[in-house]
């Protein structure tokens, strides 16, 4: 009897092997993670991104990368519009809606103590609040408007998805940011729900943010990526970290499918590199959980390297 020795693993490329991609390179800290790009972005190539925390970060570097990184709405900076965190797909595919007129939310507006009034979708953005709902209405109409405009324009949108947990209305399913409490808005346990977004519901969440925006926008470009930071909190009755890992594993799993699944759409690997962690500089700061300042810098100028290095150069 004759043995093939050969076996299908014989023919990777060295990136797919780890002991040559990994093991046997002699400065892990420039291993790049990322592999292949499916787009090539031009230097006038616009910008838009949102999402959790780190998006801010994200966004803050991005911004002073050279790229054409567009304010549709002032006093938003970093971000391009003034919508606060975006955590969840849930968020993202409403806030399109409510931009484009699709939904609007039955939760109006939340009291303060002081006798003012938030904006139940960003109320971390304008915390002193409004004095007077007609008020908050028509900041929210010019806040939304920017909104549409951003992803109507937008050549290349970078949404950072940071949780799956997330509270919602029950008459409808409006996802906020936050639960009401703590002097911003009142909690009702018969009236705001929790949910935790499973991998089914996130990726239906995002096909139809996808859908939606390729209707208004048909040349757009989607890119996601997941943030590193751990959850802070959790309502699973289970150790907040375990939470967390369960979290962004659902998340990159998402992620990586949606990229198989939608042409016009990337997941850049930053988490990724993040979570392994090659280099020989700690990623998180001594709470284990917030990140060092050169970390966000580094997953820009590595995402500058892969979609727009060719175009950036001289």
């Amino acid at each position: 009897m004759t043995f093939d020795l050969r076996s299908p693993y014989d023919s990777v490329e060295p990136r797919q092997n780890w002991n040559l991609a990994v093991n046997d390179v002699p400065d892990r800290a420039a291993i790049d993670l990322q592999g292949p790009v499916k787009f090539q972005f031009a230097r006038t190539a616009s910008v838009a991104s949102a999402g959790s925390c780190f998006a801010n970060r994200l966004a803050t570097y991005l911004a002073a990368s050279g790229l054409h990184y567009p304010v549709y709405e002032p006093g938003a900076e970093p971000l391009s519009a003034r919508h606060g965190n975006v955590y969840t797909t849930l968020q993202l595919r409403q806030l399109l809606e409510r931009a484009l007129g699709i939904f609007t939310p039955a939760e109006l507006a939340w009291p303060t103590p002081h006798g003012r009034w938030l904006d139940p979708f960003r109320p971390l953005v304008d915390r002193a609040g409004f004095s007077t709902i007609p008020e908050m209405e028509r900041a929210r109409r010019v806040h939304l408007a920017a909104v549409r405009r951003m992803f109507e324009e937008t050549d290349v949108f970078i949404f950072t998805m940071g949780l799956t947990e997330v509270w919602c209305d029950a008459r409808d399913g409006a996802a906020f940011p936050t639960p009401p409490g703590r002097g911003r808005g009142i909690f009702d346990p018969k009236r705001h729900t929790f949910r935790n977004l499973d991998v089914a519901a996130n990726a239906a969440e995002l096909d139809a943010f996808v859908g939606r925006l390729n209707a208004i926008n048909p040349t757009a470009r989607v890119i996601l990526t997941v943030s590193p930071v751990p959850i802070a909190l959790t309502m699973e009755p289970t150790h907040v970290a375990r939470a967390s890992l369960y979290s962004k594993a659902v998340l990159k799993v998402v992620a990586e499918e949606a990229a198989r699944r939608h042409h016009n759409v990337d997941y850049f690997a930053s988490y990724d590199a993040i979570a392994h962690n090659f280099g020989d500089r700690p990623a998180y700061e001594e709470d284990a959980r917030h990140l060092q300042p050169w970390v966000a810098e580094r997953a820009v100028e590595l995402f500058v390297k892969r979609y727009f290095e060719a175009q950036l150069k001289p």
